[in-house]
């Protein structure tokens, strides 16, 4: 599996397997399993004041492995607000996976764990947001999102059968038949 997450923490791709392994869908014109994310990022908000966590002009960014581990760890200090966000990024392997509705193990798992800690000496009453611009499955014109109240998660869904894309591929009668499914929560 592979994610892409830039210098600020925010996801732009998911595939799996793996680059180069065709699945039955393709975006931006790979060929592979794949979400792909014209942004997913963090959004702080301190009462009236919102600050999205991709904006380099509101923060300060170091990023590094976490030693012999493949997660990431991004540490965002606000030049505004007396905030630090620091997010772990990283693909699950070698636990117990849960199932696909096949019975197979659903292994293409990405998560995104963050601390938010208040380095001021005054309390802050924070909201958390999460932005998502997604284009599942190639483009988002078969994408749809809907808030799942029992998970308590906002789940996005593209399942449409289809040949090629409109975008640029190297395979114009590319089959798509593999449904992708990519849902959020917070907790």
């Amino acid at each position: 599996m592979t994610a892409q997450v830039d210098r600020t923490g925010a996801l732009h791709d998911f595939i799996y397997p793996t680059v180069g392994i065709h699945k039955g869908m393709a975006t931006k014109g790979e060929g592979y399993d794949s979400l792909n994310s014209k942004l997913c990022t963090l959004g702080i908000l301190a009462g009236n004041q919102l600050s999205w966590l991709n904006n380099a002009a509101e923060w300060e960014f170091s990023q590094e492995y976490v030693e012999n581990t493949n997660v990431l760890k991004t540490v965002a200090v606000s030049k505004k607000m007396p905030i630090t966000v620091t997010q772990y990024d990283f693909a699950p392997k070698g636990i117990s996976y849960p199932k696909s509705l096949d019975g197979s193990d659903a292994k293409g798992i990405y998560l995104k764990r963050v601390f938010i800690q208040n380095t001021g000496s005054e309390s802050l009453d924070l909201k958390i947001l999460y932005h998502e611009n997604l284009d599942l499955n190639g483009l988002n014109g078969y994408d749809y999102a809907w808030w799942d109240d029992i998970k308590k998660c906002i789940k996005h869904k593209d399942n449409q059968y289809r040949i090629g894309e409109t975008n640029p591929h190297p395979w114009p009668f590319y089959e798509k038949n593999v449904s992708l499914f990519f849902g959020a929560t917070m907790k």
